[in-house]
C-alpha cells in the first residue's frame, strides 16, 4: 500500500512539473480569468454605481432580466400591451376571452396552415398553454400584441396603481348594465401626449371593443334561441368611453411593494440563480480544459515512447492514477492562480452589490469543489484511456468528436436549463445519470436537494468514477502497447471486454 501510495506521488508530482513549466499552461492560465471574468466584472461594476446599496438585488435583477426580455421582443415584434379587466357583469369577460381564442385559432389555421385538429377551440388553448413563450414564431397572433393579465377579481385601487407602474397600460370596466344597454364601458389609461403610444392605445380599445361586441352577440343569440349564422349582424356595437389618470408618487410606492413581494416569494431567489454562474463556468474549464490535459499528455507519452517505459516499471493503475490525480492538482494551482488575479477586486465588487453572501456560501463552495472533482476525476479516466489509444490529436477527433458535440450541443444547455430552473423536476431527474450526476450537481447550486438525498448522490457517483476508473485501466494498458492503428469505438468496447 506504502509501495502504491509512493508510485502514485512520484507521478502525480511529476505531471505536475511537465506542464507547470510550459508557457501554454500559464499563457491559458492568465487568459482565461480575464476573458470570463471581464464581463462579470463589467456588469457588477455598473451595479454598483447606478444600484442604491439598499436596495433588493432580487428586486434589480428581476428587472434588469425583465427589461432585456421586454427590449429584444419590442424591437422584433413590437411592444406588448398588457391589459386588465374589471368585470361587472356574470360573464361577460370570459366570453371576450373565447372569442379571443377564437380569433387566433382562425390564424394559426388559415395564416400559418396549422393541422386540421387545431380547428377546435379546446385544441387551440391546449397548445397555447404548452408552447409558452414561443409565440413570438406567430407574429399575428393577438398575443404578440396585446395581453391579459392573470389576475382577477382586482380592485380599481390597485388598477390604477398597476397603471402608474407600467405593469399594465390601462384596463376596461364592463359594469353590469353593459349586458341590457350597451352602455356604460370604460376604458382607462394614463394620460399620455406620445403620439405612437395613443395610437397603440386606440388600437388596443378598438380590438377589444369588436371582440365584446362579438362576446355580447353571442349571448343574445342564446337568448334568443338562435344561432349567429342565421343573423350576422343583430345590432350591436359595444364601445368604451375612454378615462385617464395622472400619475402619483404614492401609487409607485404601493407598487413596487407588491412587485417586490411577488418576486420574493418565489422558491428560489434570481441572486440565488445569479450567484451560481461562477459556479457553472469554472465547471466548464475544470471539465473541458482540466481533463482534456489528462488527453494531451497521454498522447505524447505514447508517442514518445516514454509510456511503453512507464508500464514496464509500474502497474497501469498506478500510472493512471498518478496522471489523473497530477493533473488535479495541475488545477488546482490554476484555480489558486485566478483567486489571486480576478478574485481580491470580484470580492470587492460583490461585497459593495450584495451578491458576495450569495456566491460565497459555504454550502455552494464545498458543492463546487466535491462534485467538482468527481467530474473532473471521471472525465480524466475516461480522456486518459482515450489518448492511450491515439497515436495523435487527429486520431482523438474520429473517436471523441461525437462525444464533444453531444457535450457541447446537449449536455451544456441542458445544464444551463438546470441552472435557470434548479428546483425543476427535470434538474433532479438528471441528477441521478452518473457520470452526468456531478455536472448537474453544479449546475444546482442554487437549489441542492436535502442532506440525505445529497448524501445519496455523493455516494452514487462515488461508485460510478470506482467503475469508471476499472473501465478506463483496461483500455489504458494495451492502448499504450498499440502500434500505430486506428482505433474506432468498436475496438475501444472490445479492450474492455477482453479478460484483465
Amino acid at each position: 500500500m506504502k509501495h502504491r501510495f509512493r508510485v502514485v506521488s512520484t507521478i502525480a508530482i511529476r505531471e505536475v512539473r511537465t506542464v507547470i513549466r510550459t508557457k501554454t499552461f500559464w499563457f491559458f492560465t492568465l487568459l482565461y480569468p480575464i476573458l470570463l471574468a471581464l464581463p462579470v466584472l463589467v456588469i457588477v461594476g455598473s451595479m454598483v454605481v447606478l444600484v442604491d446599496v439598499d436596495e433588493d438585488v432580487n428586486v434589480v435583477f428581476a428587472d434588469g432580466i425583465e427589461s432585456f426580455k421586454e427590449e429584444w421582443r419590442f424591437l422584433l415584434r413590437g411592444q406588448i400591451l398588457k391589459y386588465a379587466v374589471l368585470d361587472e357583469t356574470a360573464d361577460l369577460s370570459s366570453r371576450v376571452r373565447n372569442q379571443i381564442d377564437r380569433q387566433n385559432k382562425d390564424i394559426l389555421v388559415f395564416e400559418y396552415g396549422r393541422p386540421r385538429e387545431s380547428r377546435m377551440v379546446e385544441n387551440y388553448q391546449d397548445w397555447r398553454e404548452s408552447f409558452g413563450p414561443y409565440f413570438d414564431y406567430y407574429p399575428k397572433l393577438s398575443l404578440n400584441h396585446f395581453r391579459e393579465v392573470d389576475e382577477t377579481d382586482v380592485p380599481i385601487e390597485t388598477l390604477n396603481t398597476w397603471i402608474l407602474q407600467d405593469k399594465i397600460v390601462g384596463y376596461f370596466v364592463l359594469p353590469e348594465s353593459l349586458v341590457d344597454t350597451n352602455k356604460g364601458a370604460r376604458f382607462v389609461h394614463r394620460k399620455t401626449t406620445q403620439a405612437s403610444m395613443l395610437s397603440r392605445l386606440n388600437e388596443l380599445k378598438s380590438w377589444y371593443e369588436s371582440l365584446t361586441t362579438l362576446a355580447l352577440k353571442e349571448l343574445r343569440a342564446e337568448e334568443m334561441g338562435v344561432s349567429t349564422e342565421q343573423f350576422e349582424d343583430l345590432m350591436i356595437r359595444v364601445s368604451a368611453d375612454i378615462d385617464t389618470i395622472v400619475s402619483s408618487n404614492a401609487g409607485q410606492s404601493v407598487g413596487s411593494t407588491t412587485e417586490q413581494q411577488s418576486i420574493n416569494s418565489s422558491s428560489v431567489s434570481i441572486a440565488e440563480k445569479v450567484a451560481a454562474v461562477p459556479y457553472l463556468l469554472l465547471l466548464a474549464l475544470v471539465w473541458g480544459s482540466g481533463s482534456y490535459l489528462v488527453l494531451t499528455s497521454t498522447i505524447e507519452e505514447k508517442t514518445s515512447r516514454v509510456g511503453e517505459m512507464l508500464v514496464s516499471n509500474v502497474d497501469p493503475l498506478s500510472l493512471m492514477d498518478g496522471k489523473v490525480i497530477g493533473n488535479v492538482l495541475v488545477v488546482g494551482i490554476a484555480l489558486l492562480t485566478w483567486v489571486v488575479v480576478i478574485g481580491l477586486p470580484s470580492l470587492g465588487l460583490l461585497a459593495v452589490s450584495g451578491l458576495v453572501n450569495y456566491v460565497l456560501d459555504p454550502h455552494k463552495v464545498l458543492n463546487f469543489f466535491i462534485f467538482g472533482t468527481f467530474a473532473f476525476l471521471s472525465f480524466g479516466y475516461l480522456n486518459a484511456a482515450l489518448g492511450s489509444t491515439c497515436s495523435d490529436i487527429k486520431e482523438t477527433l474520429y473517436v471523441n468528436q461525437p462525444f464533444v458535440l453531444i457535450a457541447f450541443f446537449v449536455v451544456l444547455p441542458m445544464m444551463v436549463f438546470v441552472l435557470l430552473h434548479p428546483d425543476s423536476v427535470f434538474a433532479s431527474t438528471m441528477s441521478f445519470i452518473p457520470p452526468l450526476t456531478a455536472l448537474f450537481m453544479v449546475a444546482r447550486t442554487a437549489a441542492l436537494p436535502d442532506l440525505p438525498m445529497y448524501l445519496f448522490l455523493v455516494l452514487l457517483m462515488g461508485s460510478s468514477l470506482l467503475l469508471i476508473r476499472h473501465v478506463s485501466v483496461r483500455i489504458f494498458l494495451p492502448g499504450l502497447l498499440l502500434e500505430r492503428k486506428f482505433v474506432n469505438l468498436i475496438t475501444l468496447f472490445k479492450f474492455v471486454r477482453q479478460p484483465k
